[in-house]
């Protein structure tokens, strides 16, 4: 063998070649029956349509039906019936979908062999890969589009210029500032809607702008221009204009890009922007001071968690007539009371735990109505004003309670000691967006139709300052502070994810309305837990896992007091790790929604992969609301809020473990 042909490919290498080729370069070859049969395929064309993952060797798809491995979308069959009536198709497109649902596009060209093998005649297909360019093409007219509709619909106008100044494009809004319809401007300079004065400037700022160095990088930058329009009708009106240069392949100034705008009511925008910066100033106090609040009211209830649960327990073993029992029982009530301002903090915050369900706002004002009028001042008189066709909405009726509560003693006290009225109403509203952007907590709430609350009263009112500062957490007008009030108020409208509005002006009085989203719901089901006997007791292990160590020790004791052996764990990792080690030993598993390392639900998930069966109980100080891993749709998941009581606890493990 020569040296040249030490090098040079055999017959087979080059094949190899060929098809390694072919493979990479967006094109497949195969060959079938005209019933469809696959006699040959190459890797090439499986990875076209979408099943080279599914069938590694070609060969595996031999004896399968075309119809196995995609769908044909469009044209259906043309392949077939062309090479049959002309012998061959060329450059013909079509699309079709993979075994996974993707739509995909390729283009076809076919002819007829003879099978070496059977000798008889069948169709030998090339096809092309043309997925990448049409989802550019799609891509590019997706994009052509929604540019080309904001250009049409936005209220200021785009307009693009040659370097004369000649219109070559401009927006249908150029109407609102001139006058004049687009196709009066086109090929005209911009003097049609430019006083004299205000063309002057922008011609000089061109020409200065072009003897500047062309490859600056300073003259891509947009330049701004105070200018007057002239309006078809010979008025004129201020403008701002932002212009930018248009580039060719070069890199060479080719014409402008302009956005003009109406500036004739800056006044009034900049009053709006004044308004809108002082809102989201407002928005943002709020949100740090609720961040506060749940961070306090959350390590707060850890503690309370091991005050109440200890006490829970040192009743357990106290006999009735022990002395101690006295001064047990006051450190529990006093650790309810300190609850009760956890979640007073958590409603502040948005986050306090809610037991929603499908409520009628009428029935549930009209059964306050006697413990409201007790809280009245003697001069006030309390009037309902309710819509009987309101339908149903979605919230806590404990939480509903005191926001109302709150307002109607608000009103009472803004009446003070002359005569007045307090009128509470019902209804629906359509809210659009502007509306909802008036209101205290807009948070991105949808538009359409929310039921409402007034509570409107004949009181002395309040000036503008007032109102701006009204669900200030301890703010007040009174001479000794009242504690959260209208701020917690805001809080528990927040955790229903609705909002408040507030009209007020001095010997006006104030209307407070409170927007529910509605709920179409044929009728209010409450889920009704079962009872718990006082005696259950459990067995096996319970995994613990807490960051507190406080936490985990009276959760410990509780559990132990009630047949459980415990294992405790202080981080979600760890708490993964022991689990791994022995899934089956644990009969339930008790988690902290935060925990360091892995949080709860990070948790849960790892622990269900491995057991998907294993009862899960999480615990907070936190809402139920925010745990959002469908707890109502798994009856072996339960949640129990801090601090809780033994009692509490043993309910909450009986159901999921007895599900």
């Amino acid at each position: 063998m020569s040296e040249k042909d030490a090098f040079w490919p055999t017959r087979d290498e080059l094949n190899a070649i060929r098809a390694e080729a072919m493979e990479f370069s967006g094109i497949g070859l195969y060959r079938y029956r005209f019933d469809g049969t696959i006699i040959f395929a190459d890797r090439g064309a499986l990875r076209i349509a979408g099943v080279e993952g599914r069938f590694p060797d070609p060969l595996e798809v031999v004896g399968k039906r075309l119809a196995e491995l995609f769908e044909y979308i469009e044209p259906q069959g043309a392949v077939r019936a062309a090479v049959k009536a002309h012998g061959s198709v060329r450059g013909l497109e079509y699309r079709f979908r993979t075994l996974d649902g993707e739509d995909r596009w390729a283009l076809h060209d076919a002819y007829l062999v003879r099978d070496p093998e059977s000798g008889e005649e069948v169709i030998q297909s090339i096809i092309r890969d043309l997925t990448p360019r049409k989802r550019a093409e799609e891509a590019l007219r997706r994009s052509e589009e929604q540019y080309r509709l904001m250009a049409e619909n936005v209220t200021d106008v785009i307009l693009t210029a040659d370097l004369e100044l000649r219109v070559t494009y401009v927006s249908p809004s150029i109407e609102t500032i001139a006058g004049y319809e687009p196709e009066d401007v086109l090929g005209r300079t911009a003097d049609i809607f430019l006083t004299p004065a205000s063309l002057e400037v922008a011609a000089r700022a061109l020409v200065h702008e072009l003897a500047r160095d062309q490859d600056s990088e300073d003259l891509n930058r947009a330049r701004t221009f105070e200018l007057e329009s002239r309006h078809q009708d010979g008025t004129t009106r201020p403008i701002e204009l932002m212009v930018t240069f248009l580039r060719d392949d070069e890199g060479q100034p080719r014409g402008l890009l302009g956005v003009a705008r109406d500036v004739s009511d800056r006044k009034t925008a900049e009053d709006e922007r004044r308004r809108f910066e002082a809102q989201v100033q407002h928005a943002q106090k709020l949100e740090s001071l609720g961040v506060m609040a749940s961070g306090i009211a959350h390590d707060f209830n850890n503690l309370l968690a091991g005050m109440l649960g200890n006490a829970g327990l040192a009743l357990m073993k106290l006999p009735e007539d022990a002395e101690a029992r006295a001064n047990v029982k006051g450190i529990e009530t006093a650790a309810e009371r300190a609850a009760d301002l956890c979640r007073q903090l958590l409603a502040y915050a948005g986050k306090a735990q809610l037991s929603m369900r499908s409520i009628a706002l009428n029935q549930e004002l009209e059964a306050m109505v006697q413990l409201l009028e007790v809280s009245l001042s003697r001069k006030a008189s309390l009037e309902l004003d309710l819509d009987p066709d309101l339908p149903l909405v979605r919230a806590d009726p404990v939480q509903l309670q005191q926001v109302v509560m709150n307002l109607v003693i608000n009103a009472s006290e803004a009446i003070g000691d002359q005569s007045g009225t307090i009128t509470m109403s019902t209804g629906t509203v359509t809210c659009s967006r502007e509306d909802l952007s008036q209101t205290y907590l807009d948070d991105s709430l949808p538009e359409g139709e929310y039921a409402y609350i007034d509570v409107a009263d004949t009181g002395k009112g309040m000036d503008e300052e007032t109102v701006s500062r009204i669900f200030e957490p301890f703010y007040t007008t009174k001479f000794s502070g009242r504690g959260l009030g209208l701020a917690a108020v805001l809080g528990i409208v927040r955790g229903h994810r609705g909002a408040l509005m507030v009209v007020s002006q001095p010997n006006a009085g104030t209307t407070f309305r409170v927007l529910f989203p509605l709920r179409q719901v044929a009728e209010a089901q409450e889920q009704v837990e079962p009872e718990t006997a006082d005696g259950w007791q459990g067995s096996g292990v319970v995994l613990v896992a807490d960051a507190e160590v406080v936490v985990r020790n009276v959760a410990r004791r509780m559990l132990e007091a009630l047949g459980f052996e415990v294992q405790l764990v202080e981080n979600g990792r760890e708490a993964v790790r022991q689990f791994e080690e022995q899934p089956d030993r644990f009969v339930a598993a008790l988690l902290e929604l935060t925990m360091p390392e892995l949080d709860g639900r990070e948790v849960f998930e790892a622990l269900r992969r491995l057991r998907p069966d294993l009862p899960v109980l999480f615990s907070s100080g936190y809402r139920e609301d925010d745990i959002e891993i469908g707890i109502d749709r798994d009856r072996r998941v339960g949640f129990v809020g801090k601090p809780y009581h033994p009692d509490t606890l043993r309910q909450k493990l009986r159901q999921i473990l007895e599900e």
